[in-house]
């Protein structure tokens, strides 16, 4: 199962052991507006996870919407509310960082929304995407074997994904790049003497697809991107 990891530049970050904060939310149940109390918080349980690595348990409330209505106890709903556990790791700043970095290791819509609501209700709390310069990826990775484009300025096409070896020298990928959004690569990365497939994408995530046998794997793994391409492509830190 592919491991999502969502990388942020902290710009503050509340001190302690443990931060959170609540929020009301409305669900629409049988018609009717019903008030729902939903929390994240983050615990700190490893002061060293790994080297310049703090790890957080975070508990967040996900307000998860249906596309078509559900039915239960006769009441029918489009929306409820779903609790998730996942881990949340701040990574120390190095030289060719310009801060601190916090990484969401979860879904990409459940990153973005506890990160969203964190942002909003902690005076405190502040992190934003890392963007990454594609032009100085591609020159660092190795051979390019995917890439997703979006907002495509071609007729009836809005999205486009290419694959293969070295497909970043393809006429397609030429053609693809003039009209429309590299949003992100595929490629292999070796690390340990071992090949991983990964997926970065531009707003800075990192998607490892090859089975991790540890935690502490994935986040060797990604420290090491991080310092080898996120440090020296991103416009953020």
């Amino acid at each position: 199962m592919p491991t999502a990891y969502h990388l942020y530049t902290i710009t503050t970050l509340p001190r302690g052991p443990r931060f959170g904060t609540e929020d009301q939310l409305y669900l629409t149940i049988d018609g009717h507006e019903s008030r729902e109390n939903v929390h994240t918080t983050l615990n700190r349980n490893a002061e060293a996870f790994r080297n310049g690595v703090t790890r957080f348990k975070c508990k967040h409330d996900f307000l998860t919407k249906l596309r078509y209505p559900g039915r239960a106890k006769g009441m029918e709903f489009k929306q409820f509310v779903t609790p998730y556990e996942f881990p949340v790791y701040v990574l120390a700043e190095t030289p060719a960082a310009k801060g601190p970095t916090f990484v969401v290791r979860t879904k990409a819509n459940v990153a973005a929304d506890c990160v969203k609501r964190l942002n909003h209700k902690l005076d405190d709390f502040k992190v934003v995407e890392k963007h990454l310069d594609f032009a100085k990826l591609r020159a660092l990775l190795g051979s390019i074997q995917g890439a997703w484009f979006r907002k495509m300025n071609v007729a009836n096409l809005a999205a486009a994904g290419l694959f293969g070896p070295r497909v970043d020298k393809s006429e397609e990928f030429v053609h693809a790049e003039k009209h429309g959004s590299l949003h992100s690569l595929n490629a292999t990365y070796p690390f340990k003497g071992a090949d991983y497939f990964v997926t970065i994408t531009e707003s800075g995530s990192l998607i490892v697809y090859d089975a991790l046998e540890t935690e502490e794997e994935g986040v060797d793994v990604l420290c090491d991107i991080k310092t080898r391409l996120f440090d020296k492509c991103s416009d953020m830190g």
